[in-house]
């Protein structure tokens, strides 16, 4: 054994004491010196004469090379791959067929909430969360039968009670016959993304619930104006199917007086990315036609492009409805008051005219301090005007009807005599909120029904105030 004379010295001295030597390695080259680096394991036995004494040494060596090299590579194979497992980012566990730890790495533990020491005391099926038990015991068992590897998320139960989700991957390392021998599980933390779900899920349904709530139909389209999606709700709102409002199908039902500027609107919208807020009638499936309010607005991404449009459709037909109608009980209102012989006024709170009707000024004419607040005392006869003036304190006070006769001084400075009468309209607690009066001739006196009408008219109008009025005639 070439090269190895150095190391045999001393334990050949020690043979030849008397000493059975095993197991020295030995290192060195073969014979032939192809080779470099082999390592020989010997054995050296003491020869002995008749009497025992030593008289040389029985040596023996056999070439262990390839062995120590694949023992070697094996170790470095094993500490790179406790490495790996040590340093993974994932949580590595290995079990028996029982499912007792065997070997978990950092990872793991802290998945778990458990030190190394901890687990190896127990068994998977310990720390799993008691819902998820019986699946994953069943998919368990299917691996220890038949090695046929499962996935699946689940729950770990912490040692101070909190639950972590995970995705477990499990598949089994096998024996020489190929039968599962050992449980191997490459374990992910998912609690984050679980709870993101979870309040995905709630602002979905708190969604869905608002909208199922909500007076509006909400729509989305495409850049282009496109629809491409309406909620379910506008098929039993409109009665019309969902599909026949896609694309520009929903332009068909428009009122044709409504369509051009309903399709030029929205034009300009898509055109300009500008707020869209259209109102026009729409059809239901009856055929009659209801007014709608559209309104939308555009998403769009970092460098300011439309990704979608964003809209809701409201049914306004009942406002559109009262806002024709008050119109009309305004119109009403006009005519009858320039048609009227009477001169209705209304004074607030404080008793301070805050309007009166066109006829004054055609019949009085202008008054030195105006009519409005307390002007229109100018135009009293000046032997009327303490008496006027305490009777409307009186009335202000004490919240009584007013019903005083006056002179009035006419456009041709000509005095006329009127008749003033007024009442209070009260607030809910009972105060007096102004006070609503008419000026109306004996001789052509107004229905009480024409009064109600402009009553309500001034309420809904100006102030909600009560009524009175004055009448005038030539005093004989």
């Amino acid at each position: 054994m070439p090269g190895v004379a150095g190391q045999l010295e001393p334990p050949l001295r020690r043979a030849l004491r008397g000493e059975q030597v095993f197991d020295l390695e030995l290192k060195g080259t073969q014979f032939s010196a192809v080779g470099e680096g082999r390592v020989y394991l010997a054995s050296l036995e003491p020869a002995r004469d008749k009497t025992g004494s030593v008289v040389g040494v029985l040596c023996s060596a056999l070439d262990i090379t390839d062995r120590r090299r694949a023992e070697e590579a094996l170790w470095e194979h094993r500490e790179r791959l406790s490495n790996l497992i040590g340093q993974a980012a994932v949580g590595i566990a290995q079990t028996d067929l029982q499912g007792r730890f065997l070997l978990v790495n950092d990872c793991y533990c802290i998945i778990v909430g458990q030190d190394r020491d901890a687990l190896l005391s127990k068994r998977m099926q310990d720390i799993t969360h008691p819902e998820d038990e019986p699946a994953n015991i069943a998919l368990f068992a299917r691996l220890a039968k038949t090695g046929e590897p499962f996935s699946l998320e689940k729950r770990y139960v912490r040692p101070d009670g909190t639950v972590v989700w995970v995705n477990n991957y499990v598949s089994a390392t096998r024996d020489p016959a190929g039968r599962p021998q050992y449980m191997v599980a490459i374990v992910k933390d998912i609690t984050e993304r679980k709870q993101t779900e979870a309040a995905l899920a709630e602002s979905e349904d708190h969604y869905r619930h608002a909208i199922e709530l909500s007076p509006h139909i909400p729509w989305t389209a495409e850049p282009d104006g496109q629809i491409v999606e309406v909620s379910p709700r506008g098929a039993a709102v409109l009665g019309v199917p969902i599909g026949s409002l896609a694309a520009q199908g929903w332009l068909n039902l428009v009122h044709p007086e409504d369509r051009r500027g309903v399709e030029t609107t929205w034009a300009e919208a898509t055109h300009s990315g500008a707020l869209l807020d259209m109102e026009f009638r729409f059809r239901h499936a009856d055929g009659s036609y209801h007014w709608v309010r559209s309104r939308a607005a555009p998403r769009r991404d970092a460098q300011g492009r439309i990704l979608r449009w964003y809209g809701t459709l409201e049914d306004v037909h009942e406002r559109k409805l009262a806002e024709a109608a008050l119109r009309e009980s305004e119109e009403h209102y006009r005519y009858t008051v320039e048609l009227s012989p009477q001169i209705p006024w209304i004074a607030d709170a404080q008793g301070q005219i805050i309007t009166i009707s066109p006829r004054w000024g055609n019949l009085v004419g202008p008054t030195p301090g105006g009519t409005l607040g307390m002007g229109w005392l100018g135009a009293i006869h000046p032997e009327d005007v303490a008496r006027m003036e305490a009777c409307w304190t009186r009335s202000m006070t004490s919240g009584e009807q007013l019903d005083v006769e006056s002179r009035i001084r006419l456009r041709d400075g000509s005095y006329r005599w009127f008749r003033s009468r007024a009442a209070p309209r009260r607030d809910e607690a009972g105060h007096s909120a102004g006070t609503v009066r008419m000026k109306t001739s004996t001789s052509a006196s107004w229905p009480s029904s024409r009064s109600l009408t402009w009553r309500t008219t001034i309420r809904s109008q100006i102030w909600p105030i009560a009524t009175c009025s004055v009448d005038s005639w030539s005093k004989r």
